[in-house]
Formats: C-alpha cells, sequence, structure tokens
C-alpha cells in the first residue's frame, strides 16, 4: 500500500468518523428529549392523580355527609356517621363505605337492619343527584324504598328528611308506597291511592 493509498484509507475513516459523530450528536440530542418527555409525562401523571385525589376526597365528602344527615334524621336515638372512601391501586379505583353507630363501626349488609340500609341507599340517590351537573332532570322515584322500616315515629322522620332534602336540593321526590296505614301522616303531602279492583288499578283518594 503506498502513500496515497493510505491518505485515501484515512480520509474515508475520518469522513466516517465524523458521520458517527454526526449520528452520535443526534441520538444524544433525541435522547435527551425523550428524557424530558418522559419527566414531563410523570409530571403530568403526578399532578393529574393529586387533583383526582383531591376531587375523589371532596366527592366522597359530600357523599358522606348528605348520608350522615339522612341517618341522623330518621334514627333520633343513637348517632350515625357514615363514610365513603376511594382508594386506588394498581390503576384500579374501588370505593369503601363505613358505617359508625355512635362511634363503634357497624357492617352495613350484615348487622345494620333493613332500615338502616334503605336510608343508606335513598341518601346515596340523593347525593348523586346533588353533585350531577348539569341536571337532566329534578325528580326521583323511591319505590318501595322504606319498606323495611315499621314504626309511626319512624315513618314521619322518614318523611321530614324527603321533605328537607326536596327543600334542599330543589327535587321533586315521588314516594311508592304499598301500606296505607301512614294516610294520616301523609295528609299535608298530594297523594294519590290507588288500589287494585279485579285487575284494574283504580284512584281512590288524590
Amino acid at each position: 500500500m503506498d502513500l496515497d493509498d493510505i491518505k485515501a484509507k484515512l480520509s474515508s475513516l475520518t469522513a466516517q468518523k465524523e458521520l458517527l459523530n454526526s449520528q452520535m450528536k443526534n441520538e444524544n440530542k433525541l435522547l435527551r428529549e425523550l428524557k424530558k418527555e418522559l419527566i414531563d409525562e410523570k409530571k403530568a401523571h403526578a399532578l393529574a392523580t393529586t387533583v383526582a385525589e383531591e376531587i375523589q376526597g371532596e366527592f366522597g365528602k359530600q357523599l358522606s355527609d348528605l348520608v350522615t344527615s339522612c341517618l341522623n334524621i330518621v334514627f333520633v336515638d343513637d348517632h350515625y356517621e357514615f363514610d365513603v372512601k376511594f382508594e386506588t391501586k394498581r390503576n384500579s379505583t374501588s370505593v369503601n363505605f363505613t358505617l359508625l353507630k355512635n362511634g363503634v363501626k357497624q357492617s352495613i349488609m350484615d348487622g345494620s337492619g333493613g332500615g338502616i340500609i334503605s336510608v343508606v341507599t335513598v341518601g346515596l340517590r340523593f347525593a348523586m343527584f346533588a353533585m350531577k351537573a348539569p341536571r337532566s332532570r329534578n325528580t326521583i322515584v323511591i319505590d318501595e324504598g322504606f319498606s323495611a322500616l315499621r314504626g309511626v315515629d319512624n315513618i314521619k322522620r322518614v318523611y321530614a328528611m324527603l321533605e328537607e332534602i326536596s327543600s334542599s336540593l330543589g327535587l321533586q321526590i315521588i314516594l311508592i308506597n304499598n301500606a296505607n296505614e301512614d294516610l294520616e301522616i301523609t295528609e299535608d303531602y298530594n297523594m294519590i291511592l290507588v288500589e287494585n279492583n279485579d285487575g284494574i288499578a283504580e284512584i281512590k283518594y288524590e
């Protein structure tokens, strides 16, 4: 290999080196941009998670407060606290309900009785309605929602609770009840009495 061949080879290697250096600079620039995007995405995800947790916390508090209010209006002999907590694990969110009776934790489904469950269920419906925006309607139908409750005093307090919720939320409540022993309690409300006469529904009292 003579001197000219060596110079040509050296020139070729130099050109390859410059090309590789240029490609390396471009790759490093791209890598820095990707790292920055990743950091920005992590920051955005952290911010979104924080905002979501704050919204869930406020949402849960409103649910808790309204259901607690309903329980304490109906069941005046004890003090109830209802709590809603959202928990996120592995990109999955679950909701947990806690019920305290006079400071003691109660099992909502197993040990609280049907009356408690009825009020909690209706209270949650009211809370969901209150937070819905915009509202598609201002009427809620409760079909046999309090059939597990017994006693004139309890029924009176149920109607008082419904009246208070209706007034505070600007909500029309239609309550369907299969019992007629509380006609005297409901005489101050708009009421329709429907009876079954040989398979035909007839309005007897309005």
